[in-house]
């Protein structure tokens, strides 16, 4: 990232508490115009007003607040986009106010590019504003000056951030701006990113005509760096916009550069241009040259180890002030990355140099981090000729050994001989906190190292379950438990002889304060491996923890984690589950008048905890749940709330017993709130719709659910979809399209289907079978992996383009199959040995040409013909005769033997069939 998105992100950073609320004013008022209110709520009044008043003191500061709040409208803008259902008028607002804060803009500085960035984000999310964007930049650059230049750049910047295609038709602009702008501004940031967003996009493959155009400019600015690193006066500037180049341009892109212009692209000259101007240049450029050098070398690594440029490249870096030396030991590590070995003459200076710092109390954590990393890539590139070195870091204090674990496991990876010292430093450390002394080290970086470091010995597994343990605490602190969680699952911790106290530390953790904790504790509990071990008391405190919770996330998940025990503890769950619906039914009808939502939300709670019940109580509970979310539904809503709804409505699916009339209407009026709802409910309500109409009941208007289906998701609509929301719309038509209705609507059905798969990838086509095949069988029948997996044979046999080997492996596998599933295959492939023999006399034949080049397939597929015909007494009486003239054939070709392995086994099925009859 360059310094101008990395600045514009901290510029954007939220400051103001009002910026939380933003997001519901915003949805409330989507809401009020989308059903038929008024044009703009009170709420988004106020925040306009709040707005105009700002821009109307027209100081830095109110300015620098109002592009704050902007930034947060445009993000929340952006789940509504591109169809801004109900915040057409806030997204007009924005955008004609942003436009004129850009054209009153007399300075190019943060506040005016931030305004740019914002225009352009807010102009490319609709579809009725793209269009203008060109007008905007052509209007802005009619002044001519550097500061109109920037604020066009970042335009389209913002223009990138929501419409890659938009920005890819406004790239001949960019950067024929950004060829103007790059040498005469002061502030390189802008054009530096404009440049960074074009070369990300170089893909011949794909887009020829931009490719071109970011070849030649990308040359023009390479010659006109180059030509300045000749001046004295510019040299600066030419250093910085050539390492830049060097760094961010792509393999693909560099590999056409010197195919194309290979007197500009030659490394050799760049280096001898380069190089003089180390001692010479600012900081920044230094920097730059840290970063560009190493890249460079890998242009021509072999000239670049056998001149004197290695010797030059390293001297300069080892020659940086100590305000530099962080990313001269970086621009180190990549040399010596490049080069592997022939490093080695440089091995003690640069190593030692990364050893001091480690020493050096005065140094910055960033120096002290570059120099362990400087030790791994040393490490990585020399492996052994370090070991001396190695020994030395060893003996560093705890805490320097702790900042990178990294390090340590490559160093017990490639010099085994240290292993040993390693693990007795991590047994110090570990003793060390157990006993209670005084630690310069923080307890997480140890429970952190431990995740990271192989616990294969031992003494320091034992030694680490201790630790986990004696961190399970809240008043260890929030850092100390989510790291001793973290930990928890890992197969040497969560041994058998600790499980029950480990699961029970851990289950205490639901009652902590810290719902960040509880979070981690109750997703460490649903590991399989944990969650068998729990006994009843870890099982009344997730019940403790669904009671005393506030926050419904922690309460789903809690009732969610409970009704998957009850695979495990039936006889302690169902108890738990049923006291708690039942007490919190009891006090609904209080709940419902004091607070109508909260009231929704416990439904939604219980909904996760019905299947936990025995089916005998599912009647009794499922109704009145039902009743509570569907009033829920009517009213209008947060997004998290109605997230909770959909579902809530999709738990109760599986019990609830809806006719075809209810379970129609219900269907299609979640599909009309599919369009009225943030992308992020979306999700929730599709998957409500798929279980609702998992099991389709008789009477169901299918033709007109599919209508109303391809009337939002199909056509160009699907191609917006993102990959789950796509797969949830193939369940849903392969749900519909399974139920067996008059011709009329079963080939409507077929053909909406086969119009939809059009629109998506092969993948979810596929999943949209599963769930077809699965809903004609049943979720619990293994039937339709055999049904799936004997179409998918019997396409892939019909393809002609397949080999013989390909062919033969098949049929393989579909004999194979009848062995293993003799009652299901004959019914699934009905013409197996029809195909066998089929593909015996493609063998045959063969064999005319080509004396010996089949021989293989044809034992083979004698002895697949013999195992499919031994499957089913059936095939052995319709196919027998056809079985023994080709038999005859074989003979004739001179495979006697394997016609009678063959014959072996048919008669051995024959003496099979005898037996059965008996």
């Amino acid at each position: 990232m360059t310094s101008f998105l990395r600045g514009l992100y901290d510029f954007f950073l939220e400051g103001d508490e009002t910026l939380a609320n933003l997001p519901a004013i915003l949805d409330h008022q989507a809401a009020e115009q989308s059903l038929g209110g008024v044009r703009f709520s009170n709420d988004w009044l106020q925040q306009r007003a709040k707005l105009d008043s700002l821009l109307a003191e027209k100081t830095d500061e109110s300015l620098a607040r109002a592009l704050k709040i902007f930034a947060k409208v445009i993000d929340t803008l952006d789940l509504y986009a591109p169809a801004l259902k109900g915040l057409n008028d806030v997204h007009g607002y924005v955008c004609e106010t942003l436009e004129s804060v850009i054209f009153d803009q007399q300075a190019a500085d943060q506040r005016g590019q931030a305004a740019a960035f914002l225009y352009g984000q807010a102009m490319a999310m609709s579809s009725l504003t793209a269009e203008a964007v060109g007008l905007a930049i052509e209007n802005l650059l009619l002044r001519g000056d550097q500061t109109t230049a920037s604020l066009a750049l970042c335009i389209i910047l913002g223009v990138e951030r929501s419409s890659p295609l938009l920005f890819e038709s406004n790239l001949p602009v960019l950067l024929r701006q950004v060829q103007m702008a790059a040498f005469g501004a002061e502030d390189r940031s802008v054009p530096l990113e404009a440049l960074n967003r074009a070369l990300k996009i170089y893909r011949p493959s794909e887009k020829a005509a931009s490719c071109q155009m970011i070849l030649q400019s990308t040359h023009a600015l390479l010659v006109a760096s180059l030509r300045l690193c000749e001046d004295a006066n510019k040299a600066e500037a030419g250093v910085i916009w050539t390492c830049f180049i060097i760094e961010h341009t792509p393999l693909q892109l560099r590999n056409d550069l010197r195919a194309r212009y290979p007197s500009t692209a030659s490394p050799l000259p760049i280096f001898s241009l380069l190089l003089p101007l180390c001692s010479q240049c600012s900081s920044d450029a230094q920097l730059a040259l840290c970063s560009a050098l190493p890249i460079l070398a890998t242009w021509d690594v072999t000239n670049f180890v056998r001149s004197s440029l290695i010797h030059d490249t390293v001297g300069f870096m080892l020659g940086l002030p100590p305000a530099l030396r962080a990313g001269a030991m970086n621009g180190l590590g990549q040399v010596a990355s490049v080069v592997l070995d022939r490093f080695e003459p440089f091995l003690e200076r640069v190593g030692g140099k990364a050893l001091d710092v480690l020493t050096d109390n005065e140094a910055a954590p960033k120096d002290q981090k570059a120099a362990q990393k400087l030790l791994t890539r040393l490490l990585a590139s020399l492996g052994p000729m370090t070991l001396e070195m190695m020994i030395d870091y060893l003996h560093h204090p705890h805490h320097v050994l702790l900042a990178d674990v990294g390090l340590l496991e490559m160093i017990a990876t490639l010099l085994p001989n240290l292993t040993g010292r390693i693990i007795q430093t991590l047994t110090d450390i570990i003793d060390d906190l157990l006993s209670g002394k005084f630690c310069s080290y923080p307890t997480e970086k140890v429970l952190e190292a431990l995740n990271v470091f192989p616990l294969e010995d031992d003494d320091l597994a034992e030694r680490a379950q201790r630790l986990v343990i004696w961190s399970l605490e809240e008043d260890q602190g929030a850092n100390v438990v989510s790291a001793a969680l973290q930990l928890s699952t890992h197969p040497t911790i969560a041994t058998p002889s600790i499980t029950r106290n480990l699961t029970f530390k851990v289950a205490q953790l639901l009652l902590a304060d810290d719902a960040g904790i509880v979070h981690v504790a109750l997703s460490v509990l649903s590991n399989p491996a944990l969650a068998s071990m729990l006994d009843e008391r870890s099982c009344s405190m997730i019940l403790l923890a669904l009671h005393q919770s506030l926050e419904p996330s922690i309460q789903i998940v809690a009732a969610k984690l409970l009704t998957h025990l009850t695979t495990a503890h039936r006889a302690i769950v169902q108890p738990l589950a049923w006291s708690h619906i039942r007490q919190s039914l009891s006090l609904m009808d209080f709940l419902h008048s004091v607070d109508p939502t909260r009231a929704v939300i416990e439904a939604c709670i219980i909904s996760n905890l019905i299947p936990a019940l025995p089916p005998s109580l599912h009647k009794k509970y499922v109704r009145p749940v039902k009743e509570l979310i569907m009033t829920g539904l009517r009213q209008p809503a947060e997004n998290h709330t109605l997230s909770l709804i959909f579902q809530g409505l999709s738990n109760l699916a599986k019990f609830e017993g809806y006719t075809s009339a209810q379970q129609s209407q219900l269907a299609q009026d979640l599909l009309e709130m599919t369009q009225e709802i943030p992308k992020e409910c979306q999700h929730a309500a599709l998957n409500a719709i798929s279980s609702l109409l998992s099991v389709p009941k008789d009477g169901l208007d299918v033709y007109e659910l599919l209508i109303r289906v391809h009337a939002n998701f199909g056509g160009g609509r699907g191609g917006g979809l993102d990959g789950d929301l796509k797969a949830l719309v193939s369940g849903i038509y392969g749900h519909l399209g399974t139920v067996e209705r008059n011709p009329v609507i079963s080939r409507d059905s077929k053909a909406a289907i086969n119009r939809e798969t059009l629109n998506y990838p092969p993948k979810v086509v596929h999943l949209s079978r599963v769930s077809e095949i699965c809903d004609q069988h049943g979720p619990l029948s293994q039937t339709h992996l055999n049904t799936l997996l004997s179409e998918i044979l019997l396409s892939t046999l019909s393809t002609s383009q397949r080999s013989t080997d390909d062919r033969s492996l098949i049929l393989e596998t579909m004999t194979c199959l009848g062995i293993l599933q003799p009652k299901s295959v004959p019914k699934l492939i009905p013409d197996l040995p029809e195909l066998i023999m089929r593909e015996l006399r493609y063998a045959l034949n063969g064999r005319e040409n080509a004396r010996d080049s089949n021989s293989t397939s044809v034992c083979a597929g004698l002895l697949f013909l013999s195992s499919a015909v031994h499957t089913s007494a059936g095939w052995l009486d319709k196919y027998w005769p056809e079985v023994g003239e080709i038999m005859m054939d074989c003979i004739s070709a001179g495979e006697a033997l394997p016609v009678l392995r063959s014959l072996d086994v048919v008669l051995d099925s024959i003496n099979d069939y005898a037996l059965l009859n008996m």
